[in-house]
């Protein structure tokens, strides 16, 4: 989502609240079967998705559903309770919605061929 070791890194609370809406949409999904871990990455540069027996075009495709549901979202944030979260006064909803919609414009094009490993 950002440039490794090239500030700005990803602050922790949109990160937070990102990592909330990506698990919940992502484990709600017609794929949620096949999610290994959906989480942040410690450097705060990015997020994991891994996923198992799937298809690359049905994770792009649903990567991109799940950023427009970041992008779009509205209401309160799941699992933000004292007793579902950890650190449950530390969430920016606007900031993850901003990181979605960022990462959505770099994705919106992206094919089969253009994942490479």
């Amino acid at each position: 989502m950002v440039q490794p070791n090239l500030p700005p890194f990803l602050e922790n609370a949109g990160l937070h609240s990102f990592e909330h809406l990506l698990a919940t949409y992502v484990r709600s999904s017609e794929i949620s079967s096949k999610i290994v871990y959906a989480g942040p990455m410690g450097c705060r540069t990015g997020f994991y998705l891994l996923t198992r027996n799937i298809d690359h075009a049905t994770v792009i495709s649903t990567l991109k559903e799940t950023m427009k549901f970041i992008a779009e979202f509205e209401g309160g944030l799941p699992g933000e309770s004292e007793v579902e979260c950890g650190n449950y006064l530390d969430h920016d909803i606007p900031k993850a919605k901003e990181y979605a919609r960022e990462f959505l414009d770099v994705i919106k094009n992206w094919t089969v061929e253009m994942i490479n490993y």
